[in-house]
């Protein structure tokens, strides 16, 4: 009885994580081999410092997915979180001169059903330990409550402006503490936001099969920036369990997390789905037998 709670208190952790190294390591050796329908493109440190910056110009984002089609790649899986605007830049690539927008070359350039993109249904925690920023909170509520009130057509294709006032009282009950001058900003956002979800929603996610299920529950504002939020790509996943542990290594993702009582597979799921010609809305999520 003692050990059993002490592994559920993850006293053991400190053992548990080496050896999973060891074993994974080991039992590699008997394994048939990586894939060869998988292929990692890194951003590594010859590549940033060939380009001289981080965050890259979205320019040459749109360069890279364009080159990897060309390649022939069936699935294009972006690992980058695109959750905020970068607005036009000065040309630094071919030394122009000109401004170029690179969210507009982005958006083209991933406006395809090839692609994969990441998105974050759990806050991002902050490094210092401190809370989230407020208006991400109301925005992420009244997001949600959205979802969970709204067809999802009507959502993707109604203009903000027609439901402003039923938005506005959402974001009063999610959120009682915001300023009357603040619920339409945060509405309009949970709204642009919700309706970029609701449009890939139908092929996206899926109902869990079991209402007892328990998956991670999602609080997030708009999990892309807003300038890209026009843009339909083929799949969406979810990003947000990727953690490093204690040491440093990334050792376990989720498979799925929960939000506005959908099921949302992670980004190497839904890629996985799309690889093999599945629909992701078909997938289920099954309980164990000791319940998990």
């Amino acid at each position: 009885m003692l050990v059993s709670l002490m592994c559920v208190l993850g006293v053991f952790g400190w053992l548990e994580r080496p050896t999973l190294d060891w074993r994974a390591r080991w039992f590699g050796n008997f394994s048939p081999g990586a894939s060869r329908d998988l292929v990692i493109v890194g951003i590594d440190d010859q590549a940033i410092s060939s380009v001289q910056r981080w965050p890259w110009d979205r320019v040459h984002l749109a360069d890279a997915v364009r080159e990897i089609r060309r390649a022939g790649a069936k699935v294009i899986a972006l690992d980058i979180l695109l959750e905020e605007s970068q607005g036009p830049q000065r040309d630094e690539w071919f030394e122009t001169g000109n401004e170029v927008d690179g969210d507009a070359a982005l958006a083209q350039a991933i406006s395809h059903p090839d692609i994969v993109l990441p998105i974050r249904l759990r806050p991002r925690e902050r490094e210092d330990g401190g809370e989230i920023d407020s208006s991400a909170q109301m925005t992420s509520a009244a997001m949600r409550r959205i979802l969970q009130e709204y067809n999802a057509d009507l959502i993707a294709n109604e203009p903000y402006e027609r439901v402003q006032a039923r938005v506005r009282e959402i974001v009063a009950l999610e959120a009682p503490g915001a300023a009357m001058f603040d619920r339409d900003k945060v509405g309009a956002a949970a709204w642009e936001a919700a309706a970029w979800l609701a449009r890939h929603m139908p092929t996206c996610s899926f109902t869990p099969g079991d209402s007892k299920l328990r998956l991670p529950m999602a609080t997030t504002a708009a999990p892309i920036a807003s300038s890209l939020r026009g843009v339909r790509v083929g799949a969406i996943g979810d990003v947000s369990g990727d953690a490093f542990d204690s040491g440093g290594v990334m050792r376990s993702v989720p498979l799925v997390a929960m939000f506005a009582d959908r099921a949302w597979p992670s980004l190497g799921v839904a890629a996985g789905a799309m690889f093999v010609d599945a629909d992701a809305s078909a997938l289920r999520v099954e309980r164990t037998s000791s319940g998990t």
